[in-house]
């Protein structure tokens, strides 16, 4: 169904896509507060291998399957509520992970705070490739480009705070969040809802059937190695290269990595056409986890594959 705009916003065309790049830099650098305190985490609450593992497992789960049902949810309810609480709910969650009193309180946050970003993604795509943008592919083209410079930024960010100030430092990484939600539900469009769906009709299994479901198993597969990279590779620097567990190093390691993902995002949308999107696809599978094996850190340290 075609969204239909009930009460036009302050933003619009342009301006709105900068605003929604801006709210997907805010939110995916706050996402990359587990990854950055991993190591902390790990040195606090004397954690091993399996706790390590099924922490991140929880908030990857929590921040990426749960998407689909807040996209369908936000569909029939309202996008810029959905988008607005997500960012909130992310923000004061997340931000509270550095002085979180005790390991279940950690992994509260973690599920929460998850389910807050797992809900803006959808609504923010669905926005940002609107009626209201003129171009839409320029629009869902810098949505996702704040997100990818949020989260190969926040690490550097946060263990810059944390280092210079102390872990406790981190709640108040909740206040442009905080900020950004109220501006959300203010200046952007209101939709006219889908209706309020039974939850059973809300998905559509066959979806899953087709090029949608291959997509599906080769994106979860590709984020699999990737989460398990960026999870590992803080807790290998402290253990093998005796860094800090604030160091500085850490961040800018995880945000050349986020950065370089981002560049081969690009790369893949310029040699695709000249190439074919299957090629280039399975190309870019291959070559990862061929350069992947070996870089490899080692098994005891990589918490995401016993996840």
């Amino acid at each position: 169904m075609p969204h239909v705009i009930r009460r036009p916003g302050v933003l619009g065309g342009t301006s709105l896509a900068v605003f929604l790049a801006t709210v997907h830099f805010v939110n995916d650098a706050i996402t990359a507060m587990l990854g950055a305190l991993l190591p902390t985490l790990q040195a606090r609450f004397q954690l091993g291998p399996t706790l390590l593992a099924l922490i991140v497992a929880v908030y990857s789960i929590s921040s990426s399957v749960t998407q689909p049902f807040f996209g369908a949810v936000a569909e029939d309810r309202s996008l810029r509520l959905a988008g607005a609480t997500g960012v909130l709910l992310a923000s004061l969650s997340l931000s509270l992970i550095g002085v979180a009193p005790a390991l279940v309180a950690v992994f509260a946050l973690l599920v929460i705070g998850g389910m807050g970003s797992a809900a803006l993604h959808p609504v923010g795509t669905a926005i940002a490739g609107g009626p209201t943008t003129p171009n839409r592919v320029l629009g869902v083209g810098l949505f996702t480009a704040g997100g990818m410079i949020g989260f190969a930024l926040g690490p550097v960010l946060i263990l810059s705070m944390v280092s210079a100030y102390g872990v406790a430092v981190t709640p108040w990484l909740m206040a442009p969040g905080i900020l950004l939600a109220v501006l959300i539900f203010a200046l952007l469009p209101d939709w006219e809802p889908h209706g309020h769906r039974p939850l059973r009709t809300l998905f559509q299994l066959r979806l899953l059937r087709g090029p949608i479901g291959g997509l599906t198993v080769a994106s979860s597969l590709a984020s699999v190695a990737f989460v398990t990279f960026t999870s590992s590779l803080p807790l290998w620097l402290v253990r093998e290269h005796g860094l800090a567990t604030d160091d500085a190093l850490i961040g800018w390691t995880l945000a050349a990595f986020s950065l370089a993902a981002g560049v081969g995002s690009v790369l893949g949308g310029m040699l695709a056409p000249r190439l074919g999107r299957r090629t280039t696809l399975v190309g870019s599978l291959v070559a990862a986890g061929t350069l992947r094996s070996h870089t490899s850190v080692p098994a005891e340290e990589v918490p995401a594959s016993r996840g």
